[in-house]
């Protein structure tokens, strides 16, 4: 009897680990791979810290990298400051000196190409093609106290200007 005992719960913990395992979210997950640009987008959010998040938005073919002020107190005038020291801080981090990458292309471009090695089937011009979709933008939303509008400033990595949105004027 104390043989058939432990049979019977060998086969029950042998049974148990049989059904254990990812189930069908988790398996989706593990078998659908990491693309470049998720992977690029991904580096450039670490490279970014706290400044600035990454986007792709699929309409306009576009990695935004944007930021959000919200309850801002001050004038329309030093939102408009707030954005352009976030676009040339930004700039600066992807290495755009006067409107131009410092290297051949910008700091940012670099982290969405592979490392070490390069895939012969990877377009011509591929980092400078990237700079290209780059996207700034910020929105500023003032603080009710301020009105509780909102400002948007957007423009693109490579360049030295940037627009300003602003519903109030």
């Amino acid at each position: 009897m104390k043989k058939l005992s432990t049979i019977l719960v060998g086969l029950f913990v042998a049974a148990n680990q049989a059904i254990a395992g990812p189930d069908t979210i988790s398996n989706h997950l593990m078998s659908d791979p990491v693309s470049m640009l998720d992977f690029g987008m991904y580096r450039m959010e670490l490279r970014l810290g706290s400044t600035a998040y990454v986007r792709y938005d699929w309409d306009d073919d576009e990695i935004v990298i944007f930021n959000v002020v919200f309850g801002f107190d001050g004038s329309v005038s030093d939102a408009e400051v707030k954005c352009k020291r976030w676009v040339d801080e930004v700039r600066g981090m992807a290495g755009i000196i006067d409107g131009e990458p410092f290297l051949e292309n910008s700091f940012f471009a670099d982290l969405f190409a592979h490392l070490a090695f390069d895939r012969k089937s990877a377009p011509d011009n591929l980092l400078l093609e990237i700079d290209k979709k780059f996207d700034l933008n910020m929105k500023v939303n003032f603080a009710m106290s301020a009105g509780g509008s909102q400002i948007t400033c957007t423009g693109p990595l490579i360049g030295k200007g940037f627009s300003v949105e602003n519903p109030l004027r």
